[in-house]
């Protein structure tokens, strides 16, 4: 998707039924800032995101786990999940003779929230030409049962639209991380870097800067405090970034022209301090 598409608000349409919303801040306030990160959070955890924990206090190396779309269905088929299922074929119920689980009630609200639905998840894993595939596909109780049915109506999710969300909540949340120890030139180093990012976990230093005070930054520039809560949360951060732009280059002109800079020995790249120049995220 691109820059403008995000600026619009535009959603991600991937089917007809499967569709993300670009969250606004009303969105994001109804459910509380703590939540809404929480349940972005749930959905986009990667194993790079967790190598280090994996193999310090598991010995898993993250390498071995196949891919994201595994990793988040193991997670979200911890704890008390087991169900009966059954699946309805002209309103019958049929004994669903597959291997089911159901999502935990964490993983359930955050897709329910991203989607705007209301219902379970259940995990299949099913036969394609490439081998072996889990699928995630809806389920809702049957009645007044504690039978979840699935029907021939429920929406499936499959590992590509899985990376489709994934992708596109990091778009609009403005969210990139590079990891440290993937530079590391040999499995050895890679140990030794994970190990040691182990132990600094606890030492991180808080969290100075977070949606909460971005938006207050933001009204305080001058941002209409009554419009600022229909904005999209990606123009949310482009706002907040593209005002420190500004904010550069408006200090480089004062003091180019007030004397203070030797450009012979620090030449100004105007392209890069530019007001409007691309912002590298």
């Amino acid at each position: 998707m691109t820059e403008l598409e995000l600026l619009s608000g535009k959603e991600l349409a991937i089917t007809d039924k499967i569709k993300v919303k670009s969250f606004s801040l009303n969105d994001i306030k109804n459910c509380t800032i703590e939540q809404y990160n929480k349940y972005i959070s749930t959905i986009i955890l990667s194993v790079l995101d967790m190598a280090d924990i994996l193999w310090c206090e598991q010995k898993i190396w993250y390498e071995d786990i196949k891919s994201n779309w595994e990793f988040f269905i193991q997670r979200g088929l911890s704890g008390n999940n087991q169900k009966t299922i059954a699946v309805i074929k002209e309103n019958k119920i049929v004994d669903l003779e597959l291997e089911c689980l159901c999502l935990n009630d964490d993983f359930k609200n955050a897709l329910n929230f991203i989607f705007g639905w209301n219902f379970d998840y259940v995990a299949l894993n099913i036969e394609t030409n490439a081998g072996k595939q889990i699928i995630l596909t809806t389920a809702e109780k049957y009645k007044n049962t504690d039978i979840y049915v699935i029907t021939e109506n429920s929406t499936k999710i499959t590992e590509h639209y899985y990376n489709l969300i994934v992708q596109y909540l990091k778009d609009i949340n403005w969210i990139k991380k590079e990891y440290l120890f993937l530079k590391g030139g040999n499995k050895y180093a890679k140990k030794y870097i994970l190990e040691n990012e182990y132990k600094n976990r606890k030492f991180t230093d808080k969290i100075t800067i977070d949606l909460n005070s971005i938006v207050s930054a933001l009204i305080a520039s001058g941002q209409d405090y009554f419009k600022i809560w229909e904005y999209p949360i990606y123009v949310i951060y482009d706002l907040y970034y593209r005002l420190n732009k500004v904010n550069e280059y408006r200090n480089t002109v004062q003091a180019y022209y007030s004397g203070c800079i030797n450009t012979k020995e620090n030449p100004i790249k105007w392209e890069e301090i530019n007001w409007a120049a691309i912002i590298k995220k």
